[in-house]
């Protein structure tokens, strides 16, 4: 994080037009640049829209995507073999 301002959820969500548990949601799986302060999250502005610009955002949230996806996929497997055991 920088040194800029710290945004919080609800006024990082009302400025970029997301829900606040949009971007808590984000924040906790790690796809947004961010800091927990307690339980609060805290954002800096020029951070988040780099990742959204430069790609990064969406990155991660493709990995995170198929990694829920092998995940899913494995969950099945061992279910099917349960039924069939």
């Amino acid at each position: 994080m920088t040194a800029g301002r710290l945004w919080t959820a609800l006024e990082l969500a009302q400025h970029l037009g997301f829900s606040y548990f949009t971007l808590v949601k984000w924040a906790a799986a790690g796809l947004l640049p961010s800091i927990k302060m307690g339980s609060r999250w805290r954002f800096d502005l020029g951070e988040v829209m780099a990742a959204f610009e430069d790609g990064t955002f969406a990155r991660k949230r493709e990995e995170l995507s198929a990694q829920r996806s092998l995940a899913e996929q494995v969950r099945r497997s061992t279910n099917n073999r349960r039924r069939k055991g």
